[in-house]
């Protein structure tokens, strides 16, 4: 949990600092071939082990962060969650699994 809450921060964070920038009224996105929005894309890696609500609670604050940034419709967000298990992730030369 204390991993998800210091990621929550950073995302405030982002969105602090980005407030701070001029952005065009407009949010620049590509059309998919039926004309729905398909951008902006966010793609999170994560070790398995968080609950449905911490991954929906995520999915919320990364999509407000990129629709106060980018100034772009909350439809427009895509997240893609990609979890992992400890064995399949290597840092510092060892595996997670063997930290």
């Amino acid at each position: 949990m204390k991993g998800f809450l210091a990621f929550c921060s950073v995302v405030e964070g982002i969105v602090k600092k980005a407030q701070n920038i001029n952005y065009s009224n407009n949010c620049t996105y590509h059309l998919d071939n039926k004309g729905g929005n398909d951008m902006p894309i966010v793609q999170i890696d994560l070790l398995e082990g968080r609950t449905l609500e911490q991954k929906r609670a995520m999915v919320a604050k990364v999509t407000d962060a990129i629709v106060e940034t980018a100034q772009c419709p909350a439809e427009a967000v895509t997240i893609i969650i990609r979890e992992m298990p400890p064995t399949l992730l290597g840092k510092g030369g060892k595996l997670r699994s063997d930290m």
